[in-house]
């Protein structure tokens, strides 16, 4: 029985670490002439512009009829407030619906007597075999071809609101960081990150969790990449993307980009031993050399996006991030090259030491509150 509930965890995980890009591809696959980056460029775009309007809390509805016609103004570029102001003063309980062409300007749009609802736009997504986005208090959501790509709005409650209010800009990330850091990774209480004596066979016990306190599960980086993207998600309110690869084919493993255009790129690293599928121990990460090759990577990052930004249209790296996990054994500080530290938009200062011992609830509580 506990090999076959470990076999079903394991597999729902590489559901839930699905990247975005595959998913995509994935969707997108057969009835569509827009592709992953493309489709990841127009919420991005239509982000930063909904943002002016989504507290108003009207729902609106966008279906991209990738149709070849004749069209007005870019979706991403459009001036809601008039709509909205027509919406809010003449018949607060309609709502409207924009159709967009090929090249994502609007092509008509008409009004809706009642209040347009996610649940519609799946229904119009599924029927008509089309991308449709819904753009609400809290964000996008996007259906493709019925099926849910990306959800913003799904919210139980008013207290969602009112914790979307209390979320952080990208610029406060040292913020982030630190809360990320003492809610989930410092002391691992959810016991996501290392391994636990349940998770191997009693016969393994001496060469692997006995000897290794601090010995991580197989792969890590998984966890510690997605739950860093799942906790800027809940409490960033900004744009954030998973593995982004920009046209230079640098991939960041995580971008995240504010309102006014400024880029913030996560390159995520981890120290110490993990357990391998046969049991074994892996130990090539267990020094700071695997630190300090992200450092070199962020630079190689800034300077393409510095050289390649007015070429290829892309905004450069406004801040460049090294998140380290560092679960050594020792609290050991990391030396990094200084022409890469004097940098001033890169931050190699971000370093979570990962303790592991048994602690009880006061003094968690105390630990977390300084």
């Amino acid at each position: 029985m506990k090999d076959v509930l470990s076999e079903y965890i394991q597999m729902a995980d590489r559901v839930l670490e699905e990247t975005s890009v595959l998913r995509l591809e994935r969707l997108l696959k057969n009835n569509h002439n827009i592709s992953p980056g493309e489709m990841t460029q127009l919420g991005v775009k239509l982000n930063k512009n909904w943002n002016n309007f989504a507290k108003y809390g009207i729902g609106i509805c966008i279906i991209l009829t990738e149709e070849e016609c004749e069209g007005q103004e870019l979706i991403y570029k459009y001036d809601f407030s008039k709509d909205i102001q027509k919406i809010i003063k003449e018949s607060p309980k309609c709502s409207k619906i924009y159709y967009l062409n090929d090249k994502y300007e609007i092509s008509r749009m008409k009004y809706q007597d009642d209040s347009i609802t996610i649940s519609q736009c799946s229904n119009i997504s599924e029927k008509m075999k089309k991308i449709v986005l819904y753009l609400g208090i809290r964000g996008i959501d996007i259906f493709i071809d019925g099926k849910l790509f990306r959800s913003d709005d799904f919210m139980s409650s008013y207290k969602d609101v009112i914790g979307i209010r209390k979320m952080l800009g990208i610029c406060d990330y040292e913020k982030l960081i630190q809360c990320f850091y003492d809610e989930d990774i410092r002391y691992d209480i959810n016991k996501r990150y290392f391994l636990q004596r349940g998770d191997v066979p009693k016969e393994y016990h001496a060469s692997t969790i006995d000897k290794y306190p601090k010995l991580l599960k197989n792969r890590p980086e998984q966890y510690f990449h997605n739950d860093f993207v799942r906790y800027l998600k809940n409490n960033c309110y900004d744009t954030v993307i998973k593995e982004y690869v920009n046209t230079t084919e640098d991939r960041y493993d995580v971008l995240v980009i504010n309102e006014e255009n400024q880029m913030y790129v996560f390159e995520i690293k981890w120290l110490g031993r993990s357990i391998t599928t046969g049991m074994k121990i892996f130990e090539n990460y267990n020094t700071s050399e695997r630190a300090v090759a992200g450092a070199y990577q962020l630079f190689d990052y800034v300077s393409n996006a510095d050289k390649y930004s007015e070429i290829f249209l892309e905004y450069p790296i406004f801040c460049a991030i090294l998140l380290v996990f560092d679960a050594r054994e020792k609290d050991t500080e990391i030396e990094y090259p200084k022409d890469i530290a004097r940098i001033p938009n890169i931050d190699l200062g971000k370093r979570l030491f990962m303790e592991k011992e048994k602690l009880n609830a006061s003094k968690a509580y105390f630990d977390t509150k300084r």
